[in-house]
């Protein structure tokens, strides 16, 4: 009865996946890593191992009874792997990816405000040293297309998916974008992880494909990986950083608050645009249809999955104030 459930075997391949990721988090803080190379070990493990490789095993694992083939068609079609000549939605996600970037920044500074009033002492994992230009495309290789590639491919593939059909699709998002940042195992991740994960979950539910979040998710963290490049080597991306405050800080603010609404503005329009291009085209496919039967043993690994990721995240919090 349960292994039939998707809802079960989802839970139980996300489970795994997050156990796995505590695991490798756990030995690499054990072993307090702080060069190039085990960052990117790390990297490795956590996204093509954890994120990759498991979770499609696990997959083809669970629909054993069907032949290689059809598993194969049937997880790109239900992940939304299919290429789309959709113009408007192109159009989308090229702008929701600039506001993006925008957005999940003021998300993380209202969440730094938040967790500092309380006593938080922030701190950073360790930074990238950028010798030479190989060093940068290396980054953007592990901290940009690794990320974009598999952690959608667990969250808004794996997991929207298998909970979409029986839980409804608009729970599919809320529980995936909660898992994704919570995935993440740190408060100063969680609030604008979350924000981020309702934005890509939304967007592949509505444009059907999971391509645009994996671009806008490739856009952000490239974005961050060539900040820090600028913000060693110099050029244009340390000048745009800088701009809000080459004239004052009450101008620097002020600019910067205006161009956050605005992002806001235009992200919830594009978002909204794309809800209804898509429900004119499918008008019956964004019903919501609730599960009425709450079976704590078809839901618990969904909890523990929960449990554990707000757990560690909580951890974090705890061990910021305290240290």
């Amino acid at each position: 009865m349960f292994l039939k459930s998707k809802k079960f075997s989802t839970g139980i391949i996300y489970l795994t996946v997050l156990i796995s990721l505590t695991l490798v988090r756990i030995l690499f803080t054990a072993i307090n890593y702080s060069d190039n190379f085990s960052d990117l070990l790390f990297t490795f493990l956590s996204q093509i191992i954890c994120m990759g490789i498991i979770p499609l095993i696990l997959y083809f694992a669970f629909n054993y009874r069907n032949n290689l083939y059809d598993t194969n068609i049937r997880m790109k079609n239900s992940f939304g792997y299919k290429k789309s000549d959709n113009r408007q939605a192109v159009l989308i996600t090229v702008i929701i990816a600039i506001t993006f970037i925008f957005v999940t920044r003021a998300v993380s500074i209202f969440n730094s405000v938040i967790i500092n009033l309380i006593g938080f002492v922030p701190t950073s994992g360790p930074s990238v040293i950028y010798s030479n230009i190989g060093d940068l495309f290396i980054d953007l290789i592990f901290t940009a297309a690794l990320p974009a590639i598999f952690e959608e491919f667990t969250h808004r593939g794996v997991l929207l998916s298998g909970l979409k059909d029986e839980c409804g699709e608009r729970n599919a998002i809320i529980i995936s974008a909660l898992l994704f940042a919570l995935m993440h195992q740190n408060i100063q991740q969680f609030l604008y992880t979350f924000a981020g994960g309702l934005v890509l979950g939304f967007l592949t539910v509505t444009l059907k494909s999971i391509y645009p979040a994996m671009f806008i998710h490739f856009f952000n963290n490239a974005w961050s990986v060539l900040s820090s490049y600028s913000s060693q080597k110099g050029g244009i991306i340390n000048f745009i950083e800088n701009f809000f405050f080459l004239y004052s800080e009450i101008f620097g603010y002020a600019l910067m608050i205006i161009v956050y609404l605005l992002a806001f503005y235009l992200t919830y329009r594009y978002l909204k645009k794309s809800y209804f291009h898509y429900k004119l085209n499918n008008p019956f496919v964004l019903r919501v249809r609730y599960s009425k039967e709450l079976n704590l043993a078809l839901n618990s690994p969904l909890y523990a999955a929960v449990l554990l990721g707000a757990l560690s995240t909580v951890f974090t919090l705890v061990w910021g104030i305290l240290r």
